[in-house]
């Protein structure tokens, strides 16, 4: 028989800081909605200065195949009176991801968002200064992801290999290809 655990989770927490005034974080994640395995979350960081909100909604089965899908949205904002600067980013994003062998992943995702840089000072650094404005970045990227893990919540032994590349540009202002390579390896550290 399979015993279920609980899904649900609820994070309140605060800060403060010289920098940012008081920080309130507030999570909220409801786990196997509808015990279809299906996730949201809503995660906040919200303070005098500075706002962030991201909510997401995850699918691990995906028309009742092996297939995970996962759709967000967020906004971040920045508004210190001590910055040279404010800033705002709001956007979204959507992934896809499928099984190609017992050990090997492949997730594919798309993200748009906006950035406005906004009430440059004179004192703001240069490369802000010359960022200043409305800016759109579209990104489309992959991940390929080996994993041998003995337990994936609680590893004990095992490998993660990743290669994951994003190109920016198709539509939008800024371009680039970024690619990642990394690798984990976990060994027992004692005997039991």
């Amino acid at each position: 028989s399979v015993v279920e655990d609980r899904a649900n989770q609820f994070i309140l927490g605060g800060a403060i800081s010289t920098q940012s005034g008081f920080v309130g974080n507030l999570g909220v994640t409801f786990g196997n909605l509808g015990g279809r395995g299906q996730s949201f979350s809503i995660d906040s960081n919200l303070g005098q200065n500075s706002q962030f909100i991201n909510m997401s909604f995850n699918e691990p089965w995906l028309f009742g195949r092996d297939i995970s899908a996962s759709a967000s949205v967020f906004i971040d904002q920045n508004r210190n009176p001590r910055n040279p600067y404010n800033s705002q980013l709001f956007g979204g994003g959507v992934s896809l991801g499928y099984r190609l062998s017992e050990n090997v992943t492949q997730d594919w995702n798309y993200e748009l968002s906006r950035s406005n840089i906004d009430n440059v000072s004179d004192d703001a650094p240069f490369i802000i200064a010359q960022d200043a404005g409305i800016a759109w970045l579209s990104i489309v990227g992959q991940d390929i992801t080996f994993d041998s893990r003995d337990n994936v919540q609680a590893p004990r032994e095992g490998w993660v290999w990743r290669l994951s590349n994003d190109l920016a540009g198709l539509g939008g202002q800024v371009s680039y290809l970024k690619n990642i390579a990394s690798v984990r390896h976990y060994i027992p550290v004692r005997d039991e």
